[in-house]
């Protein structure tokens, strides 16, 4: 844990230095409490608190949290706090001028997975030094790990004076911390991750019952699109289907609390060519789930994800609807997340089966239809 080793630091710096290092054992004492008592919560949430309680505890004019996400390579701020906060609200963690992606104190830190002290004069911190400037910023402690799902958590302290904070008590802090860190963030990925998958499996389980006792296929559509959002908590659901010989998908359900928004997407073709083919139409012409992490940073996707509520959503997937055995397309649902990491194996799995349940209740009604027709012959 992250007791372990503090009370063995020994230092001959001077009395400020002292009494940094005695504000950085109250932060450390202060985030683990804070840590243990969080269990359960929202990590991002915690993860504001903890940069929260570090600058003030520390007295340190800006500290922030970053987060890489699995198959990525930007560093995303997710927590922040200081009276020089602002500096990260146009921040993106991505070299600019041609330089490396691990120029930065931060990208160095990851590569070497070693925490970094670095001035603002440094070369590595060219890209940001006037930024940083313009907020008073000196020096930068950057302390990286990995997590399980192989995204990646960061920390980034500002000291106000460069003079103290260049020691390796302070470096060998950082790292510990930011270690502690991504152990609490495994260990509420995994719960949640449990939550998630009980609530789709309740999802399933309601859709299974619900889809068989539909009279026709919009009420299908319907049961599918509320159970994902009202029992499995998907921020939106979009339900498309064939119609007749037309050459759009016709949207024919649409639910969750992001569904205004999904409202201004453009119609969705049943085929397309050339390089802007929308997620949902490719699941449909492919005959196979497509997922898309961050939907918004896609060349490819519709303009409208790229503004108001739907830029910061987490995932996108699009299943499928097979309602005869030829295995031939007859809709789509698309299931957006806040998590960008929702979309995992098992949550395929179930996905496949709700997918497989819902076309199991389109032919059957089309079996029902058939049967009326031959008895009114």
């Amino acid at each position: 844990m992250l007791e372990r080793g503090w009370q063995g630091v020994t230092s001959n710096k001077s009395a400020t230095g002292d009494n940094h290092r005695e504000r950085f054992y109250r932060s450390v004492a202060e985030t683990l409490a804070l840590l243990h008592a969080a269990s359960g919560r929202d990590r991002v949430h915690a993860m504001a608190e903890v940069a929260r309680v570090l600058a003030s505890t520390m007295q340190l004019p800006l500290v922030w949290i970053g987060r890489v996400a699995p198959g990525l390579d930007d560093i995303d701020v997710i927590a922040v706090s200081g009276r020089a906060a602002a500096y990260t609200e146009s921040l993106r963690q991505t070299p600019v001028g041609g330089q490396p992606r691990h120029a930065g104190p931060l990208r160095l830190a990851l590569r070497d997975r070693q925490p970094r002290f670095a001035v603002i004069e440094a070369p590595e911190f060219a890209p940001w030094r006037v930024r940083a400037q313009r907020f008073g910023l000196v020096a930068i402690i950057a302390a990286a790990t990995h997590t399980k799902d192989g995204g990646r958590l960061t920390l980034a302290a500002y000291p106000e004076d460069a003079s103290w904070a260049d020691d390796h008590d302070f470096t060998d802090w950082a790292q510990r911390l930011v270690v502690e860190l991504a152990r609490f963030w495994d260990d509420q990925a995994l719960l949640e991750r449990t939550q998630r998958i009980n609530r789709y499996r309740d999802a399933q389980r309601r859709i299974q019952r619900a889809l068989l006792e539909q009279p026709y296929p919009e009420a299908v559509y319907r049961s599918l699109a509320n159970a994902l959002v009202d029992v499995a908590g998907a921020a939106a659901v979009s339900v498309f289907a064939v119609d007749g010989q037309e050459p759009l998908l016709r949207r024919v359900a649409l639910a969750g609390p992001h569904a205004d928004a999904m409202r201004a997407l453009p119609p969705l073709p049943r085929h397309a060519e050339g390089p802007v083919i929308y997620t949902p139409t490719r699941a449909f012409m492919g005959g196979r789930p497509v997922v898309r992490m961050r939907p918004s940073e896609h060349s490819d996707i519709a303009a409208a994800w790229k503004r108001d509520e739907l830029k910061d959503l987490g995932a996108l997937g699009c299943w499928p609807i097979f309602a005869d055995s030829r295995r031939q397309a007859a809709g789509v649902f698309a299931v957006v997340t806040e998590e960008t990491d929702a979309f995992d194996h098992e949550m395929w799995t179930l996905l496949d089966e709700i997918a497989e349940a819902t076309g199991l209740a389109l032919r059957q009604h089309e079996q029902r239809a058939a049967l009326a027709y031959e008895r009114e012959r």
